[in-house]
């Protein structure tokens, strides 16, 4: 089924979540939903949208210092679907408790749907704040429709049969868990995507060089990501693959950092996890991974006993050691490159749930593709060598060997190497080659 509309929209049904006056009586509710939105699905946000007090820098200044601050929260749902919700305030509290109200907006997306903004719950609800007008809808009707999302160009992606299936298992536990795929066809989101953004940086009269991969660097002043900034992505995206719950606090741009850990996790994770940012800490809604802002000590007090890991980012300890080096150190080189995109086009593509060697395998025949253009002759020889009898176990595998293939061949053309000359030196590396080829894929854990 297309989820896409004729002008390149996503319908997702609706709710809004606040405290009203009502004869019923006043408290945080459901105050409108759509149809669509089923009795359980209510029920399953209600105990886990935010309510008072909610929004991070919530005191009694908070309307005046911070007149834009947002929430974001999403998670999948017991059903299948994923909720992503936008928190904002919206004027005083009518209740005796006073403080400034908070008002959620909330869309539920279906597998297909979610697919259409890579799973990435920052891009969900960017789209969902443009929709809505950047503001609450104070007073809207008990029956809402469907409300239109657009992707945003970077993101955008064909109809796909069928997104991974999610299993979110046991509260708080390994996000990969339980996740199978459903879809041979993930290629199409990436080749989509990039058509996106060499369209826009071509607009910017950028001058887009694609590489082995399928992202863009830009000739102009290409994106540079410091040492200090890519560490707290790279120790949330560690967290994340090993399955622990994580509370990050005093980041300033939360969504900023949320974005760049979704995009550096395998697509199977990113899907499965459940994330705030903006939001005081709550051990009831059962999250992977909250960001939030520094406070009196309330947040610590709470996730006590939570079986929680605390991230400071102003003292954040060195990464560990793990069996996840290798692609930590791949990581952590794209996006000091500037290469966001390299990094997302990789892992869109990670469909299956990835092992510590999967990754550091795929790791390896990306750091082999890179280094084609300033290989000598006979290391070239070598690298292609050392790859050319692989058995590839999955097809993001097969699709890596056959673009270092072809960028060697580019670079044979390019230099005008002779054929003979690099069929002999493969034959040499051949000779000496054990032919238990994955076995000779040896991961590169260095910085």
């Amino acid at each position: 089924m297309d989820h896409r509309s004729a002008i390149g929209t996503v319908p997702a049904d609706q709710a809004v979540f606040t405290s009203v006056r009502s004869p019923m009586g006043g408290g945080y509710r459901i105050v409108a939903a759509s149809p669509g939105v089923r009795a359980d699905e209510k029920a399953e946000m209600t105990r886990r949208a935010p309510s008072h007090a909610s929004l991070c820098g919530d005191g009694p200044d908070a309307v005046a210092d911070e007149p834009d601050a947002v929430g974001l929260l999403a998670y999948p749902l017991a059903s299948g679907r994923y909720c992503v919700a936008l928190s904002q305030y919206a004027g005083w509290e009518h209740t005796a408790r006073g403080g400034h109200r908070v008002h959620t907006h909330i869309v539920v997306l279906d597998r297909q749907a979610y697919l259409e903004f890579g799973c990435n719950a920052v891009r969900v609800h960017a789209a969902l704040k443009e929709a809505v007008g950047g503001r609450p809808i104070l007073k809207p009707p008990p029956k809402l429709g469907q409300l239109s999302l657009s992707p945003h160009p970077s993101v955008v992606s064909p109809s796909l049969t069928a997104p991974p299936s999610v299993s979110t298992g046991p509260k708080g536990g390994n996000p990969a868990r339980g996740i199978r795929r459903d879809t041979d066809q993930v290629s199409e989101v990436r080749s989509r995507s990039l058509v996106a953004k060499t369209a826009r940086a071509e607009a910017r009269g950028s001058c887009v060089v694609h590489g082995g991969f399928g992202g863009q660097v830009s000739s102009g002043s290409p994106k540079q990501v410091s040492d200090a900034r890519a560490e707290p992505v790279l120790r949330v995206v560690l967290a994340m693959l090993q399955g622990e719950r994580t509370l990050v606090v005093g980041s300033h741009g939360e969504l900023d950092l949320l974005d760049k850990v979704l995009v550096s996790l395998p697509l199977a994770v990113r899907c499965s996890l459940g994330v705030s940012a903006g939001l005081r800490y709550s051990p009831s809604r059962q999250l992977h991974l909250c960001l939030v802002c520094r406070d009196q000590g309330e947040t610590q007090r709470a996730a006590r006993g939570q079986n929680v890991q605390w991230l400071d980012i102003e003292a954040l300890p060195a990464c560990p050691s793990s069996p996840y080096d290798a692609w930590l150190n791949l990581t952590r080189r794209w996006l000091e490159a500037g290469r966001d995109a390299d990094v997302e086009w990789l892992t869109t593509g990670m469909t299956d749930e990835m092992s510590p060697e999967a990754l550091a395998r795929t790791a390896c025949i990306c750091r082999a593709i890179d280094s084609v253009e300033t290989a000598s002759l006979s290391e070239l020889a070598e690298l292609i060598g050392k790859f050319v009898a692989t058995v590839a176990d999955s097809e993001l595998e097969m699709e890596l060997l056959r673009r270092l293939n072809e960028v060697a061949a580019q670079r044979r053309r390019d230099n005008n190497l002779a054929e003979a000359d690099i069929d002999g030196s493969l034959d040499t590396a051949a000779a000496s080659r054990d032919h238990h080829v994955r076995c000779r894929i040896t991961p590169d854990t260095s910085g």
